[in-house]
């Protein structure tokens, strides 16, 4: 019998797909996500931040594993900071991206309209561990420290703490306008504007930034911004709604992350029927994922930078 032929692709997609089977959304902060599992995964080789899918990997595993760590790293990227992966660990998988030439039917490279060669992105897995699943040297600048506990996160700092947020959400106010009022939060592509209910209807600064992360998202897919419109594609056809419900999910999840927000469990009450759409997307195209990632990367990406040329502008 052959042996089956290593799919990356299944591999990432199959573990966002249990992640969401078991009910949960891998890009939102559960309790155990207190500290810094709520904020972006970092490299612990290069202390950079990950983007896009490795984002996601890496929360899916610290929520179910219950990390509290954002540090991640090698197994001989911990050996050389002084640390020893624990016996019987497992390692999380995430992606570089490898790049190769495309080539013509002659064998010969493509060349794309702006004179560079053309080439064709293949994700390699690689396995990294988080901090808490290292014994580290006693006094070490890498371990994790202890847990924080919902005592050292009770709340009593959230407009200090939600003050980025607010600068980047008023920054983009200015691109897209925010009217306040209602019950329902939506993004009017042919208005290009931006309704919330007001404040004081939300459960707390966390949920009202979130949802305001969520519109937010879907309004850079306008087609003056990212020109993000999937229902003009074959590829997702009557899923096209639920693939940019996804992507503006995502989105506010990076957006909270980077201003430091750890968002509400359960954002909707029709939580289980989105679900349900995610998943019919995902087992319907193995790179869903890995696109709709990249795409609320992309959507993030423009309206931080739309917040720090505004901040520029204010100096």
């Amino acid at each position: 019998m052959a042996k089956k032929k290593f799919d990356p692709y299944q591999v990432i997609t199959d573990s966002i797909i249990d992640a969401l089977e078991a009910g949960t959304q891998p890009w939102r902060a559960q309790w155990k996500g207190l500290g810094g599992s709520t904020l972006r995964p970092l490299s612990g080789a290069t202390g950079n931040p990950y983007k896009g899918i490795n984002v996601l990997l890496c929360w899916a595993t610290a929520h179910s594993m219950g990390y509290w760590s954002n540090q991640w790293h090698t197994y001989k990227g911990a050996q050389g900071k002084g640390g020893q992966v624990r016996k019987g660990e497992k390692s999380t998988r995430i992606v570089k991206w490898l790049f190769f030439p495309k080539k013509d039917e002659r064998g010969q490279p493509v060349i794309g309209r702006d004179g560079q060669p053309v080439t064709i992105p293949y994700p390699k897995l690689y396995s990294v561990f988080n901090a808490c699943q290292i014994e580290w040297e006693e006094g070490s600048e890498y371990a994790p420290g202890p847990e924080p506990t919902v005592e050292d996160h009770d709340g009593s700092e959230a407009g200090d703490n939600h003050s980025k947020a607010k600068d980047v959400l008023d920054a983009w106010t200015e691109v897209v306008p925010v009217g306040h009022g209602g019950n329902r939060a939506y993004y009017s592509p042919t208005e290009d504007r931006i309704q919330l209910p007001r404040f004081e209807q939300f459960e707390d600064e966390a949920s009202y930034f979130s949802v305001a992360f969520h519109e937010a998202g879907h309004s850079t897919g306008h087609e003056s911004r990212l020109d993000r419109d999937f229902s003009k594609s074959k590829r997702f056809g009557d899923q096209a709604y639920a693939f940019e419900e996804l992507v503006a999910e995502l989105a506010a999840a990076f957006l909270c992350a980077d201003c430091g927000i750890s968002q509400p469990a359960e954002p909707r009450a029709d939580h289980a029927s989105y679900l349900a759409s995610w998943l019919k997307v995902l087992k319907g195209d193995k790179r869903a994922i890995i696109k709709a990632a990249s795409d609320a990367e992309k959507a993030a990406k423009l309206i931080l930078e739309n917040a720090d040329v505004a901040e520029m502008a204010a100096k």
